[in-house]
């Protein structure tokens, strides 16, 4: 009977350490799962997509705006009335209307939901449920990028009626702050991508929304 028993207590032993490595195993597998599921974003891959997907937006508004304004100025009057500036007025406020506008949903050929450059980084915006985000959503996250457009149809609108000195003085200290103002803003944004929780902007987190892989 000793002897039985102190064979059990010896295999008892022996298993022992067997399971006692294989639980720092199974709890090094857990924690890497979780540490995988808490932070699905990696800085190096969304913040260059963001970057791109953003300047290639921009870029393609910017152009489409000075293209469809450019002309107005050659073919319209300028006095008494500078028709030329108010139509580069409308048109610069188009375009602040299409960034702020431009992560609603909608469907236009192979754009489901997305801008051009988003679609070409593969990425979408969602609400924090990944759901499509709304209207209001759009135009929250998207003020800062759209106030530059918005600064230059003021700007066109100060000379419809140009009035040398006022419109000059308006155009030095109060549109030249305000686009400083707005470039500022620009950066932060780009320094919140790098920064925040899950590269959330300032725009995202005021809209709640999430820039997520597509």
């Amino acid at each position: 009977m000793n002897e039985n028993k102190s064979i059990e207590q010896d295999q008892e032993m022996e298993q022992a350490p067997e399971e006692q490595a294989q639980e720092p195993a199974q709890s090094d597998g857990a924690e890497q799962q979780q540490s995988n599921s808490v932070r699905p974003f990696h800085l190096e891959g969304i913040l260059g997509k963001r970057l791109i997907a953003t300047f290639i937006d921009c870029v393609l508004v910017g152009v489409a705006a000075v293209i469809i304004s450019l002309p107005a100025f050659f073919i319209l009057p300028s006095s008494p009335v500078n028709l030329g500036a108010l139509a580069n007025a409308i048109v610069w406020g188009l375009a602040a209307a299409a960034i702020l506008l431009k992560d609603t949903p909608f469907q236009a050929g192979p754009l489901d939901g997305q801008t051009p450059g988003k679609k070409a980084m593969g990425i979408r915006v969602t609400d924090m449920n990944r759901n499509p985000i709304t209207m209001q959503q759009s135009i929250k996250r998207n003020l800062i990028p759209a106030s530059g457009y918005v600064l230059a149809a003021i700007s066109s609108l100060l000379n419809v009626i140009r009035i040398p000195i006022i419109s000059g003085m308006m155009g030095f200290f109060i549109i030249l702050p305000l686009m400083c103002i707005s470039f500022l803003a620009m950066l932060f944004e780009v320094y919140k991508i790098y920064s925040g929780e899950q590269n959330r902007r300032w725009g995202d987190t005021l809209a709640g929304t999430i820039v997520s892989w597509d």
